[in-house]
């Protein structure tokens, strides 16, 4: 996702039968809750005003887990013959703290999301926000809802092709 505005010049293409038959995954955290759980609301409000099918979600404790989170999202889906996911979001919050632990977690989790998402073929969006204080979380709450239309619009990649 690119700016404040979400990914720049991007339309959705696709019609309401299409997305109908839609399945995006949200995995979000439990740490950070307050915050976290509001962008959830803000990402699923997104997805159904565009009809989007079907809706799952599940919740891991921290990011570090978001990974792991997706992976066994992934597999129950194809353990169980059920219909596979157009794209799967990962949503949380990484606060600085006073060590290093912030850079290690965001970039082991940014990386971990990634290698996900070439290793299965399915896109992984990145709704996590990564914050040096408390004071910059309520401003980017709504990065949320540029994850879950970046979803829709990497599913549309995924079902037409790129073009």
């Amino acid at each position: 996702m690119a700016g404040a505005g979400g990914p720049a010049g991007y339309e959705l293409r696709g019609d309401a039968a299409q997305r109908a038959r839609t399945k995006i995954g949200i995995v979000f955290t439990a740490w950070h809750s307050e915050y976290v759980d509001d962008m959830f609301e803000r990402t699923v409000k997104v997805l159904r005003h565009h009809g989007v099918g079907a809706i799952e979600s599940a919740k891991v404790p921290g990011a570090f887990e978001l990974p792991q989170g997706i992976q066994m999202m992934l597999a129950a889906a194809e353990v169980e013959e059920a219909q596979p996911f157009d794209a799967v979001i990962a949503l949380g919050v990484i606060l600085r703290g006073e060590t290093s632990h912030y850079d290690v977690l965001a970039q082991t989790v940014t990386d971990a999301l990634m290698r996900i998402s070439l290793e299965e073929l399915v896109p992984v969006i990145f709704g996590v926000l990564t914050v040096e204080d408390e004071s910059q979380i309520a401003p980017r709450l709504g990065r949320s809802e540029d994850a879950a239309r970046a979803a829709l619009y990497m599913s549309e990649l995924g079902s037409a092709g790129v073009s």
